[in-house]
């Protein structure tokens, strides 16, 4: 998580959507719903089949941020998928995925407008119609890591290996999601240095390898 810096809000679902393009042009499935709402009066839904991002150049995030949202699963079946991308620009982004049409939390390489490469993964069951914090954590030195945690945004639940890309500097902000999928106010803060970004992820595999133990 990140240091004790501001936290700004780079998106709050509470108005309308007309800043942000497709990434293919088609399919638009999002729609901002009361009833898809953390906080304020409205959130995003995504039903359905949607365009590969919706994206705006003009939010920016950067290198040494960590980029947070609330997620929900709305839907009875285990189909759906929400993407929180950063860095993005015309040739690539980077994404936090919640899938629980595969269980898991997936790191991605995007190119915008179609084709991924799959970074880091790890297993994740979503739990149903439950408010989650989605992470992806940009270091300075390009080193990205996709994390979820519980509504309170205290208790880290999965999180992948981190990643080393190369990628620095500022991007846009994406995202997508499709079949039930709810977001909510998109925030930033300063990420951890690139070591203590690493002992975080080594703390924590060392605390679930404690509890397999236990089991």
């Amino acid at each position: 998580m990140g240091s004790a810096q501001a936290i700004v809000v780079l998106e709050d679902f509470e108005t309308d959507m007309s800043n942000y393009s497709n990434g293919n042009g088609t399919n638009n499935n999002a729609v901002l719903s009361p009833a898809s709402m953390h906080n304020g009066v409205n959130g995003a839904q995504f039903n359905g089949t949607g365009p590969w991002h919706y994206y705006d150049m003009g939010i920016a995030t950067g290198s040494g941020q960590t980029i947070r949202s609330y997620v929900r699963h709305n839907a009875g079946l285990a189909t759906g998928r929400m993407y929180m991308g950063i860095a993005y620009s015309p040739t690539h982004a980077i994404s936090a995925v919640i899938g629980d049409n595969t269980s898991q939390i997936i790191l991605q390489h995007h190119n915008p407008f179609g084709g991924f490469t799959t970074l880091q993964s790890v297993a994740f069951v979503v739990p149903r119609s439950t408010w989650l914090t989605l992470e992806l954590d940009w270091a300075a030195n390009g080193d990205f890591r996709a994390s979820v945690w519980d509504e309170a945004g205290t208790t880290m639940l999965a999180a992948t290996p981190i990643a080393a890309t190369g990628i620095t500097g500022t991007g846009g902000l994406a995202f997508r999601g499709f079949n039930g999928w709810e977001m909510d106010t998109v925030t930033s803060n300063a990420v951890p240095e690139p070591a203590s970004l690493f002992a975080i992820g080594a703390g924590f595999a060392a605390l679930v390898s404690r509890r397999r133990r236990r089991k």
